[in-house]
């Protein structure tokens, strides 16, 4: 064991120490940046040098800087975030698609059971003009809170698509730069160490993009990860990112199709394809909530216009013909293909078009008969059919059947809620639990700043003991 040992050893610890210094300072400086992982160095004990005498050590060596991470949590993380983000934003779609659906005087259950009440005062008084115009008035009530609903969908639809639009933008730019740093990661590999803030980086991004859709993650050799939407739709390949698009359906442009662009061949994705984080959940709330309830909604309209038309054309008006026959009552609404959204009250009627008497009376019968108006009466409580998009139908009364729809938008809401609380709560345990292994404490980052600063201190004082053996041996030598 000789002098120059003695000194490699004190510089060892010093550079050992030096480098323990640097990395808690960085650990320190970045202890609230979103998705850095603290980083230790990995020290080795240097191989020891052969003597006759034994093995004498030679110091320490660093082999690396290595970040604190774990797979098994970064992927739990992504996954319950991408959940946690498709229930948020169907909860809330869902909560204004409620809205659209007024209660009490501001909804079309109460318009419709007006129009009701207001035939059955014609029925009490047939022929009288100021009973009749508020048929008219309440008929154009109807069409007006049915088109003002359809309305409402429609805004909420536009409303998704924007959304969709803005969210597949965000998802191509993420994409984009996690491509990016793949290419990065992968050209430092030659240096046989691990790029420790590129991979924080990296993983912050894909985090970042799972709350627009859910990914599964494959690391190659290289350090690049792959990744793939609902399980094998490649996304980003190496350096390669793929692109989403927003576009409108080709047999219905009212609402807006994902689309994933890979090597010239285009896929549609639904909400099941994407799999999770805002992307899923619009498409599940448009696909599935707006469109039920753009279906019932449209049901309603059709049912009860054609319901009223037809009791229109089978009773008799105040009008009558060029030879003094009555005429049949014209329809109260017109009516298009776009149901609710094109439910008008006809036009050009006045009070004497309201057919309250039954056909096959006399001339005179229709001033006082009100066997029609009573029948116009109990539409409420008349079983209707009501014929869905998919043409499947539902029989029952025009008030259940709007009670049934209200209740069925109240459960998916209640539902979607509680779904939301639940991903809500995974997923911040899951980036607690990840925090725990991956964060920065900085009490025990103080603690290793005090424990390093001595190790640098007590080498460096082996530096010096050896300067002055060394200086001793000179003096003794020079002597």
């Amino acid at each position: 064991m000789n002098t120059t040992s003695l000194l490699n050893l004190g510089a060892s610890g010093m550079m050992a120490a030096q480098a323990q210094l640097s990395t808690t300072g960085h650990n320190i400086a970045n202890a609230s940046v979103e998705g850095y992982s603290r980083q230790t160095v990995r020290a080795e004990t240097a191989a020891g040098m052969y003597s006759g005498s034994g093995y004498f050590g030679r110091g320490v060596d660093v082999r690396t800087v290595e970040r604190q991470v774990s797979s098994f949590l970064t992927d739990q993380v992504s996954q319950t975030s991408a959940q946690a983000s498709a229930d948020e934003v169907r909860k809330k779609m869902l909560g204004q698609l409620e809205s659209s659906f007024g209660t009490g005087q501001q909804g079309i259950g109460y318009a419709a059971t007006q129009l009701f009440n207001a035939f059955g005062d014609v029925a009490a008084q047939p022929a009288d003009a100021s009973a009749r115009r508020v048929v008219l008035e309440r008929s154009d009530d109807v069409a007006s809170m049915f088109r003002s609903t359809a309305s409402s969908l429609n805004s909420l639809q536009s409303g998704v698509t924007q959304d969709l639009k803005n969210s597949v933008q965000e998802v191509n730019s993420l994409a984009k730069h996690i491509g990016d740093l793949n290419g990065q990661i992968a050209a430092t590999r030659g240096g046989g160490q691990k790029p420790n803030d590129l991979l924080d980086a990296r993983d912050q991004l894909v985090k970042e993009l799972s709350g627009y859709v859910q990914v599964n993650r494959v690391e190659q050799d290289d350090g690049s990860l792959n990744l793939f939407v609902g399980g094998s739709q490649s996304l980003v390949v190496g350096t390669n990112a793929y692109q989403f698009k927003a576009e409108p359906d080709p047999t219905n442009t009212s609402v807006t199709r994902v689309t994933l662009e890979a090597d010239g061949v285009s896929r549609q994705l639904d909400a099941n394809a994407v799999g999770g984080g805002r992307l899923g959940g619009l498409l599940e709330f448009q696909d599935s909530d707006l469109a039920s309830a753009r279906s019932q909604l449209d049901a309603m309209a059709n049912s009860l216009s054609t319901e009223v038309n037809q009791l229109q054309s089978q009773g008799w008006s105040l009008k009558l013909d060029a030879s003094g026959q009555p005429v049949a009552g014209a329809a109260l609404f017109s009516t298009g293909k776009n149901g609710a959204a094109d439910l008008k009250l006809a036009a050009g009627l006045s009070t004497d078009d309201i057919a309250a008497s039954a056909q096959g009376g006399t001339v005179t019968s229709p001033r006082s008969n009100n066997t029609n108006a009573l029948a116009f009466q109990k539409l409420g409580e008349k079983t209707l059919t009501f014929t869905l998009a998919d043409q499947s139908k539902v029989d029952a009364t025009f008030t259940d059947y709007f009670s049934q729809v209200v209740a069925d938008v109240g459960v998916r809401v209640q539902t979607a809620g509680n779904r939301a609380d639940v991903s809500s709560k995974l997923a911040s345990d899951a980036q607690q639990q990840l925090g725990s292994e991956t964060g920065v404490n900085l009490d025990e980052e103080a603690a290793n700043l005090i424990h390093y600063q001595q190790s640098y201190q007590a080498a460096a004082k082996v530096l010096q003991v050896a300067q002055k053996i060394f200086d001793t041996l000179i003096s003794i030598g020079g002597g």
